[in-house]
């Protein structure tokens, strides 16, 4: 397991093969002329203290997520600046908001738990996993398709966008096991 107090990543490729446990805010970069760059944590990202932040941005490249994000001890805020796809396969648990301000590809939220708002906007959003509670509002605003396959609650509103771009006929699509 990798213990992080303060962690900065800018260039090039980074994938952290084990359990990373964070003591301090955590931003991971990938420097915008390394094209198709990824960040890729395998195990379990712990906070080790209540009120951390996480910013990704992986420009043209991918983040993915395969282990559990905040279990035990939540982190405060998550923000992707930039991706190409973000996936978080495991359980994500934030005291405060999930946001992604921009994106290019498919982001994909397994199951979470966010005691704020939920924001995305990007190319895709796929929230395919069984649960997901937002204490907020939720916001998904998507050049193309928005799926739902598992069951979203939301304490404010759910505003789902699809299409923005105008091209095609994607659209929102909920799965029939999908419930708002």
């Amino acid at each position: 397991q990798v213990v992080a107090e303060w962690l900065k990543l800018a260039t090039g490729s980074h994938t952290i093969s084990q359990g990373l446990s964070i003591t301090g805010d955590v931003e991971f970069g990938v420097a915008a002329t390394v094209s198709a760059a990824q960040i890729a944590i395998d195990g379990n990202v712990l906070a080790a203290v209540g009120g951390l932040d996480l910013n990704f941005q992986a420009t043209a490249g991918d983040l993915v997520v395969a282990g559990t994000l905040g279990a035990g001890t939540p982190f405060r805020s998550l923000v992707i600046t930039n991706a190409r796809n973000a996936r978080f396969d495991g359980y994500l648990t934030l005291s405060g908001d999930f946001s992604q301000i921009a994106g290019s590809g498919t982001t994909q939220l397994a199951s979470a738990s966010i005691d704020g708002s939920l924001a995305i906007t990007t190319s895709s959003v796929q929230l395919a996993g069984s649960s997901l509670m937002v204490g907020s509002f939720v916001s998904l605003q998507a050049q193309n398709a928005v799926f739902v396959a598992g069951e979203v609650e939301v304490g404010g509103r759910f505003e789902a966008r699809a299409n923005l771009d105008g091209i095609g006929s994607e659209g929102f699509a909920q799965a029939v096991d999908g419930f708002i």
